[in-house]
């Protein structure tokens, strides 16, 4: 092909695209998380649930994920959970993204 393109210096096309739906499962179900104790009601937490929460915590719940799966627990998606909290944390890292929002962040399909 010869087309003619601007560079760009991220590889996208190298990211695992079933990784990437697995993380969206997990970004869905967490909206509507619903604790595992019979009884308690569904709490929705939205899709901006996770900003309000320190990449500490989220670094600390992925690798609680990384030694429940390493420890032959087979009780959740324990790799998607910690992929998904990592994620987070690297997103909520930057500290000029924890004052700006992104458009479409509230807006619930």
């Amino acid at each position: 092909m010869k087309g003619k393109q601007s560079h760009i210096d991220e590889a996208f096309i190298l990211i695992p695209p079933r990784g990437l739906l697995r993380v969206a499962r997990v970004l869905d179900r967490g909206k509507h998380y619903e604790p595992s104790s019979g009884g308690v009601t569904t709490v929705t937490l939205g899709y901006e649930n996770w900003r309000h929460i320190s990449p500490l915590d989220h670094i600390n719940h992925a690798l609680r994920h990384i030694t429940l799966y390493l420890a032959g627990d087979d009780t959740e998606s324990h790799l998607d959970n910690a992929t998904t909290r990592l994620l987070m944390a690297l997103e909520l890292d930057d500290p000029s993204l924890l004052t700006r929002r992104i458009p479409y962040a509230d807006r619930e399909p």
